[in-house]
């Protein structure tokens, strides 16, 4: 689920920054409230973005026109969030797809072809998340740290051929193995990050129809 409340940036339509505070999402309304230390007062129908922070990384924009503008509040109406942040396009997605997985050496991972078909054991696991850099997956063996493994699915996506490192043993929520992408071939790797934009557009918050109100209520503010 969509966290409700978050730490957000208030930007104009063309990118400038106007303030720093937190925002909670409407979805049912179509409205988007932001609350700072110095909220700027506005003209309603002003186009203004609201971007959901992660540090200082943007990773979810919201776009609307100002409804009410006060020096408590700003409340914006038929939100959007259409676009994706080059931030977001990074980041993983949630999956369950069955996966085969390959412990490899180093050394086996220089000299041998992955894409190559070879009569091998492969190992049993499933997928957790992907993103365009990392996967984590699921299985009952257990590894040591920095093992490197060549991964493969049916998908979608479909992927072959990729080498992958073990980063880290997750041992909360759903656990699994987190690794980090060594290589993939150009064409799988462009699946995967089109299957995972296309993933982060599918949870998009706002629908192109959102509610708007019939009338405005609020203070009329002034252009900054």
């Amino acid at each position: 689920m969509y966290p409700i409340y978050f730490r957000a940036a208030l930007k104009t339509a063309d990118g400038r920054l106007l303030e720093y505070g937190r925002a909670s999402l409407s979805p049912e309304a179509g409205s988007i409230d932001f609350r700072g230390a110095f909220v700027p007062l506005l003209r309603l129908g002003t186009s203004v973005q609201i971007l959901q922070l992660s540090g200082d990384e943007e990773i979810h924009a919201f776009t609307g026109e100002v409804y009410i503008s006060s020096p408590d509040l700003l409340r914006i109406v038929s939100a959007r969030d259409d676009e994706l942040t080059p931030a977001e396009k990074c980041l993983p997605v949630d999956v369950r797809l069955p996966a085969e997985i390959r412990p490899v050496s180093d050394r086996e991972l220089r000299l041998i072809d992955p894409l190559s078909p070879r009569h091998v054991r492969w190992t049993q696991a499933q997928l957790l998340s992907l993103a365009p850099d990392t996967v984590r997956f699921s299985c009952p063996e257990v590894f040591p740290p920095e093992q490197r493994f060549l991964l493969q699915t049916d998908g979608p996506p479909l992927i072959r051929g990729a080498a992958i490192q073990l980063e880290q043993v997750i041992a909360f929520g759903e656990g699994g193995y987190l690794c980090r992408i060594l290589s993939i071939p150009d064409t799988y790797r462009a699946a995967l990050a089109s299957f995972v934009e296309q993933e982060h557009r599918r949870a998009r918050i706002f629908s192109a129809k959102t509610p708007t109100p019939k009338s405005r209520s609020g203070n009329d503010g002034k252009k900054p």
